[in-house]
């Protein structure tokens, strides 16, 4: 059994990278792999970070990759599915998640399957995007009529991809876990919060809330803040937030501002890379997603790897990898009021229940090794057709 994964990996940037890179090694131990990747994902136009390549990255790329990829240059689209051709895969994986990357995508996968008999599996991270139109829902179309088979990690996920590409097999099956980015924890740093405060300047006895990622409008960020002053009249809160502006920290600053709680605010306005994350998951006591929108989030499966609890939204698929009371919460979206209340019902239930004992014992199942078997069983069952 041979695979072809067109996607990106390390040292692109973020949590897609990150998952692919996990993947094509799971899949590598058990079979030949080979890796297409991009040179360039986006032009600078369309990409507000500061980087799209991650200098620091402590996961290792596939052992077969070759970055020929470029989404603005035609005559690599070309190269690559020549390079696909020759490879002659028996399964093409493609994750997609963006519609900017519907046109190089649907060009290399056309023009692969017009020369070479070959199963397509898409990863489908985000069909529908928070801003879809009827020219994304076309392009969406267009591509997922080039495959057979997709995997999602939500049911919403699941539905989109019936109504839009009826033909197609869908397997729905949790996110993986993050949890490589725990391993380079420094040593004594998980038993003892205080190291990663000290470094950030927190106190001990703060109750630590995390918001960790880019920070976009749908993620609700300012929810959250709004919810800090009725926090922090019944607790010693603190709230932490790490992630890279996407479009404009002012207002934040403002609101901070405004609401008077300059004391019990942390604001991390960068990218962070690999080797820094466990610095903030290990100085939190909760995680919380406070999402306007959402098919799913690699940040809890992050907080899952350092064993940590999570609040998030009733949005998407985030609720279906919270158990709740046990690893995490469900709160109403665009609610203030419910995050309040839910803090505080998470300070009450830190005494009497072991989330971290909880988020272990169901951990097995967020494996890289299961979603490989998956993958390995489709393979297995179309190449039997």
């Amino acid at each position: 059994m041979s695979y072809c994964i067109l996607g990106p990996v390390v040292p692109l940037r973020g949590g897609i990278a990150h998952y692919t890179t996990l993947l094509a090694n799971e899949l590598a131990s058990r079979a030949e792999v080979n890796v297409i990747s991009f040179s360039r994902l986006y032009p600078e136009m369309l990409f507000p970070g500061k980087s799209q390549v991650e200098n620091d990255c402590s996961l290792k790329p596939p052992e077969k990759v070759d970055y020929r990829l470029d989404t603005m240059n035609p005559f690599t689209w070309r190269r690559t599915a020549k390079r696909i051709i020759d490879l002659r895969p028996d399964t093409l994986i493609v994750p997609f998640w963006v519609t900017f990357l519907v046109p190089p995508i649907l060009s290399v996968v056309s023009m692969v399957r017009r020369r070479i008999a070959v199963r397509t599996l898409f990863i489908c991270h985000n069909v529908i995007p928070h801003d879809a139109s009827r020219m994304h829902l076309l392009l969406v179309k267009a591509l997922l009529k080039r495959g057979e088979f997709a995997i999602v990690h939500s049911e919403q996920e699941m539905e989109l991809i019936k109504e839009a590409a009826p033909h197609i097999e869908v397997i729905k099956h949790v996110h993986p876990i993050y949890d490589f980015f725990a391993c380079q924890s420094p040593s004594g740093e998980e038993e003892n919060p205080r190291q990663p405060r000290k470094a950030l300047g927190i106190e001990d006895d703060k109750l630590v809330l995390l918001f960790f990622g880019f920070v976009r409008p749908y993620k609700g960020l300012d929810l959250l803040i709004k919810a800090m002053p009725r926090i922090r009249e019944k607790l010693n809160a603190h709230l932490l937030i790490v992630g890279e502006f996407w479009e404009g920290r002012e207002q934040f600053d403002k609101m901070v501002s405004e609401l008077m709680i300059q004391d019990g605010v942390t604001i991390i306005d960068k990218y962070v890379p690999d080797s820094e994350v466990s610095r903030y998951f290990n100085a939190a006591d909760i995680v919380i997603l406070p999402y306007r929108e959402a098919t799913q989030s690699g940040i809890i499966q992050i907080a899952y790897g350092f064993k940590k609890p999570v609040i998030t939204t009733d949005v998407g698929g985030l609720p279906e990898v919270v158990d709740e009371g046990k690893t995490g919460y469900v709160v109403p979206k665009e609610s203030p009021e419910a995050i309040a209340e839910t803090v505080f019902q998470f300070s009450q239930d830190r005494g009497s229940i072991d989330f971290a004992a909880n988020i272990e014992a169901v951990l097995d199942g967020f494996s890289w090794s299961r979603l490989a078997n998956v993958i390995e069983a489709i393979a297995a069952r179309r190449a039997s057709i």
